[in-house]
């Protein structure tokens, strides 16, 4: 039996170690990563759960249109009309396509029904919200794939129809950020 001295060990644990570092595979397994939501104030709020090996994303997968802040809950507690402004602020883009179904389901349950008048001006703002909603939605595919001095023409038109569509729908509420029915 060799006896081997301090420094004869010292190599010899270096000499097994580096072979050990070359000679080693790190095997990974896929790690999840859940992208969003975004706040819900953002146009098109987006999930997205992506698998990644590495730094690479090998699997994703969307889930549009999450948008869940307990408002079921908080309306319990509240009276019609504070209910009415909490509506308001599920999507601070579309607040009035949002109020009104609310404001619809609660016109039905009391058993009462809005003046024509009332009921084709409400329809019109209703309409004009969800023109504002897509032209934004469509000026950010516009933005992101603006690759033509078109798409970036047609992104900033898009765009400039939010707050002329805002200003409308304010004229006709009185308010300016949020507009009840």
């Amino acid at each position: 039996m060799t006896m081997l001295n301090e420094r004869q060990q010292l190599s010899y644990i270096a000499a097994q170690a580096a072979d050990a570092r070359l000679n080693v595979e790190l095997e990974t397994e896929g790690m999840t990563l859940n992208i969003g939501p975004q706040h819900p104030a953002t146009h098109g709020t987006l999930r997205i759960i992506a698998r990644l090996d590495g730094e690479q994303v090998v699997w994703a997968e969307r889930v549009p249109g999450y948008m869940h802040r307990g408002y079921e809950k908080l309306t319990e507690v509240r009276t019609f009309p504070q209910v009415t402004t909490l509506i308001n602020r599920i999507d601070w883009l579309g607040s009035f396509a949002n109020e009104v179904p609310f404001i619809l389901a609660a016109e039905q349950l009391m058993d009462i029904e809005a003046p024509p008048r009332a009921q084709y001006i409400r329809t019109i703002l209703f309409e004009l919200s969800r023109i504002a909603n897509i032209g934004l939605f469509l000026a950010s595919l516009c933005f992101v794939y603006a690759v033509k001095t078109t798409t970036a023409a047609n992104a900033a038109f898009l765009s400039s129809l939010t707050p002329l569509v805002a200003s409308v729908v304010a004229r006709f509420m009185g308010e300016r950020l949020s507009r009840s029915t």
